[in-house]
C-alpha cells in the first residue's frame, strides 16, 4: 500500500513506534491515532493524538529529537515529553515536607508559545540550577524528559522531574517560535469584563488600601490599588495571600 502523507512530526512518531512495535502496520497506527483525535472531540492535534498512542503502546517517544510539542496540544498522562516557551510568570521557591519525612523544593512558573500556555513544575534539584539564572520572567525555557498530570483547576501541567532537564534561553531555538514578551499583555483601556485571564502593566495611581475581614470564622486580607497606562486606570484587587506578597506597593 502506497505510503500515506502526514507531517514530519507525526512521521517521526510513527516511525518510533514502527522500530519497536513489529506487530503493527503503518497502517494501523495511522488509524489508532484518527481513533484517538475523535476521542479527542477536536482537542487534540494529529501531533498530541500521535504522542497518546505511542504512550498507550508502551513507547517512550522522542521528544528531544522531535523539537517540542505545542503547549496547546499538551494532555495529562504524557511520561516524556519537551516543550518550549517564553516565562510569563515565574514564583518564589516554595520548600515542604513529603509524607515520610524528606525535604522538598518546587518553582512553579507559566510558559507560553504562540499557541497557548501551560503551568509548569519544577522539582528539588531543579530549583536550585534554575534560581542561579536569575529573573526568568521573559526568557525563553526548554524542558526536556518532562510528565504532564492534571492540574487542580482540571489544566494539564508540565513536570520536571529527576530525569528532566531544562536550558534557559537555548540557542537553537528560533525566537520568533515564541510571542515577544510585550505582545503577551493588554493594554488597560482594552480590557473587558468578559476576559477571565489577563495580563496587564500599570503605574500604582495612589497608595494601595489594605483590610482584613472575617467570613465564617475566617480570616482573610484584601488589598485594593488603582493602576493606569496611556489607554486608562482600572482599579485591582489582591486578596490574602496575594495581598500578603503586595503589602509593599506604593504609589508611583
Amino acid at each position: 500500500m502506497e505510503r500515506q502523507p502526514f507531517l514530519s512530526a507525526i512521521q517521526t512518531i510513527v516511525e518510533d513506534i514502527l522500530s519497536k512495535r513489529h506487530d503493527l502496520s503503518q497502517e494501523s497506527i495511522l488509524a489508532l491515532i484518527e481513533e484517538k483525535k475523535k476521542e479527542g472531540r477536536g482537542l487534540l492535534s494529529d501531533e498530541g493524538a500521535a504522542r497518546l498512542v505511542a504512550e498507550e503502546l508502551l513507547i517512550q517517544t522522542r521528544g528531544t529529537e522531535l523539537g517540542r510539542m505545542q503547549l496547546r496540544d499538551l494532555v495529562s498522562g504524557l511520561n516524556d515529553v519537551t516543550v518550549s516557551g517564553r516565562v510569563l510568570t515565574a514564583w518564589p521557591p516554595q520548600s515542604f515536607q513529603r509524607r515520610d519525612g524528606t525535604p522538598g523544593r518546587v518553582l512553579r512558573l507559566v510558559l507560553v508559545d504562540r499557541s497557548g500556555r501551560t503551568s509548569c513544575a519544577l522539582w528539588d534539584r531543579h530549583v536550585d540550577v534554575i534560581s542561579r539564572k536569575g529573573n526568568l520572567q521573559g526568557r525563553v525555557v526548554r524542558i526536556g524528559h518532562a510528565y504532564t498530570r492534571q492540574g487542580l483547576s482540571g489544566d494539564t501541567e508540565v513536570h520536571a522531574g529527576d530525569r528532566s532537564s531544562i536550558d534557559v534561553d537555548p540557542s537553537d531555538l528560533p525566537t520568533q517560535d515564541f510571542p515577544e514578551f510585550k505582545e503577551l499583555f493588554t493594554q488597560l483601556g482594552k480590557l473587558t469584563i468578559d476576559q477571565n485571564q489577563v495580563n496587564a502593566v500599570g503605574v500604582v495611581q495612589l497608595d494601595p488600601k489594605n483590610y482584613t475581614f472575617t467570613k465564617e470564622d475566617r480570616t482573610g486580607s484584601v488589598l485594593r490599588a488603582l493602576i493606569a497606562d496611556e489607554t486608562g486606570s482600572i482599579p485591582v484587587v489582591a486578596w490574602n495571600e496575594r495581598a500578603e506578597e503586595l503589602k509593599d506597593l506604593k504609589k508611583g
